[in-house]
């Protein structure tokens, strides 16, 4: 599934889990810096301590080689010394022994190893003699050793690693050093990593229950999820109106597009049903047409034989006098359907303008969207605006703990995990910003299509204008039509009436027949309007599904 297809509410969660990954990964190598740190310094302390000695010893025997001190009282001197060091760094208290070649206890903090062979006296976790080891690192680095051993598992702050530093002082044979533990260190190590992945796991919450709330809200106001949406006015756009579109919320977009594309498919609805109307009209409008034209005919050739026989004037006469009877009431039903229909074109008029008004209202709607978004957008910025502060302060920090030298080492390390935390805050910011955006050329893209939408709604109020208009003139020219049909009735009647006057009335009939054919010309080509018309209507809502 590609990003585009993802659900608001999968994203937002990757995004987050994104997010609380990197902070346990911060957290993590913040811890192991931090022991790293501790364990450095620790490391050093002991070198420094050993290295004072060794020059205590080298002073000693400066004085020894000059007949100041004898070597016994010089190393008298320097036991005495061991008994007074005792260095204390927080939990872990650092002492000095001395051992010789041999590995027999010259000074040790605990008086009853002092003279002892110490070589099978402490192993580490895998029975190795610890002394022996510190004996072999100084014999091959004289210039000074870490040695580093593994303690069997033990409930005190011993057990863990147990780091000697040892030097061997050749004339006098004898190696100095001191130890120091690391239990406490590890233990505080999984204390800080337990507590900072905890942090990290309590943020990672809060995120995503204000992802969900915000991922919530915005298919509130949507009424579903964005690629829903999408999918569904895309349908509606390229014409299919046969899907019914959900929507949890009255006053959500999918329900206010829901309720045009309603409104819609009943418009077209009536559009199909008025098209049909007008095609039937158009066609009987034709056929009446074509009748009269016929009578027509007949009559000039009834007027042209009139001066064989009064008889078949009055025939004739007759035969039109019935065909008016019949044509007075079709031409009435042509009016009545006329003003039926021309109510409807209004109706659908009215509904389409109603149709264009909401979709106006939606397309306000998107545009209030997309100003939340571009809110968002600000509130964004002033959060990178807080990252980028927070790694100026942090920079300042760590240029203070430089000044600082040794003291101010351990700060310098939290003042750059701050710059590094606010680096990622503002890589966040940058990602958030990203989609955002998209959703505001979501909008955009909506909006687009809604606006598509209205020159379409506005051409088919000036179809349905049109079609009213022709209903109109059609219903005109059928009333001008009756009227002629009502003349030609009075004169067939006053013929009858009056068989003297037939050659005065046969040239009124002409002129009637003239009339006649003139209004029944004009008749067909309102039909002919009428068919196409209807042709049209029929095309623009083929492009429909509904």
């Amino acid at each position: 599934m590609t990003s585009h297809g993802m659900r608001l509410k999968t994203k937002i969660v990757l995004l987050i889990l994104l997010v609380v990954s990197v902070l346990a990964g911060a957290a993590f190598f913040w811890a192991v810096e931090t022991r790293q740190s501790r364990l450095h310094e620790r490391k050093e302390i002991a070198s420094l301590l050993i290295e004072s000695m060794y020059a205590a010893m080298t002073t000693y025997q400066a004085r020894v080689e000059v007949g100041e001190l004898t070597r016994e009282q010089a190393q008298n001197a320097m036991i005495e010394l061991f008994r007074q060091i005792r260095h204390n760094n927080g939990r872990n208290t650092l002492t000095v022994y001395s051992l010789s070649t041999d590995g027999f206890a010259v000074y040790h903090p605990v008086n009853e190893y002092i003279g002892q062979d110490l070589r099978d006296k402490f192993k580490d976790i895998q029975g190795n003699s610890i002394v022996g080891a510190i004996l072999g690192a100084a014999r091959d680095n004289p210039a000074g050793a870490y040695v580093t051993s593994k303690l069997p598992p033990s409930s005190d702050a011993q057990s863990g690693e147990q780091i000697n530093y040892t030097r061997l002082f050749r004339p006098w044979y004898w190696v100095v050093g001191t130890r120091i533990h690391t239990g406490d260190i590890e233990k505080d190590f999984r204390y800080h990593l337990i507590y900072a992945c905890s942090a990290a796991a309590a943020f990672g919450a809060l995120l995503l229950l204000l992802g969900f709330m915000i991922s919530g809200s915005t298919i509130r106001q949507i009424g579903s999820d964005p690629v829903e949406a999408i999918d569904l006015l895309s349908r509606v756009a390229s014409g299919d109106l046969t899907d019914d579109i959900p929507s949890e919320s009255k006053e959500s977009l999918l329900a206010l597009i829901r309720v045009t594309v309603t409104s819609l498919r009943k418009l077209l609805d009536e559009f199909g049903r008025s098209a049909a109307v007008l095609a039937r009209v158009a066609r009987y409008i034709n056929t009446v047409s074509r009748e009269i034209s016929v009578v027509n005919e007949r009559q000039s050739s009834v007027a042209s034989s009139t001066t064989a026989t009064v008889e078949k004037i009055m025939v004739n006469a007759n035969h039109v006098s019935d065909s008016i009877r019949d044509i007075q009431k079709n031409t009435l039903a042509s009016i009545k359907l006329t003003d039926d229909n021309s109510g409807l074109i209004q109706a659908a008029n009215r509904e389409i303008d109603q149709i264009t008004s909401s979709v106006q209202q939606t397309s306000t709607r998107i545009r209030d969207l997309g100003e939340s978004a571009t809110q968002i957008g600000r509130f964004v910025d002033i959060i990178k605006d807080i990252a980028d502060q927070t790694g100026m302060l942090a920079l300042n920090a760590s240029i203070e703990a430089a000044r600082a030298g040794e003291q101010g080492r351990g700060f310098a390390v939290v003042a750059g995990e701050v710059r590094k935390l606010s680096d990622r805050a503002a890589q966040t910011s940058n990602e958030i910003e990203k989609k955002i955006n998209g959703i505001k050329t979501g909008s955009g893209e909506i909006l687009e299509t809604i606006n598509a939408t209205l020159p379409q709604l506005l051409t088919g109020t000036q179809v349905a204008q049109i079609a009213f208009e022709t209903l109109i003139k059609v219903r005109e020219n059928t009333q001008a039509t009756l009227e002629h049909m009502l003349l030609i009735a009075d004169s067939a009647r006053e013929q009858n009436l009056a068989g003297d006057s037939v050659s005065h009335q046969l040239g009124e009939i002409a002129m009637l027949v003239s009339e006649t054919g003139s209004v029944m010309k004009n008749a067909n080509e309102t039909a002919e309007e009428l068919e196409k018309l209807s042709s049209e209507l029929n095309a623009l809502l083929g492009r429909f599904r509904r």
